[in-house]
């Protein structure tokens, strides 16, 4: 059972936040992340998802 994002989770939505990608609007898209990280923009895309369902679902968890 996955308690969090994976360590590649966890470094992709560090650097997404560090680059503006959860203000509005964004400061940079998923292809200037993809190319930072040096990953596909799909890549970047699922583990963003992942990650953060993974964030959610715990939040939502800890709330019940």
């Amino acid at each position: 059972i996955q308690k969090g994002p994976t360590l590649q989770q966890f470094r992709i939505i560090k650097i997404a936040h560090r680059h503006g990608w959860y203000e509005v609007p964004k400061k940079i898209s998923i292809r200037g992340l993809a190319s930072k990280l040096g990953l596909s923009k799909s890549t970047v895309a699922e583990q963003l998802v992942k990650a953060e369902s993974e964030i959610v679902g715990g939040f939502l968890k800890k709330s019940r």
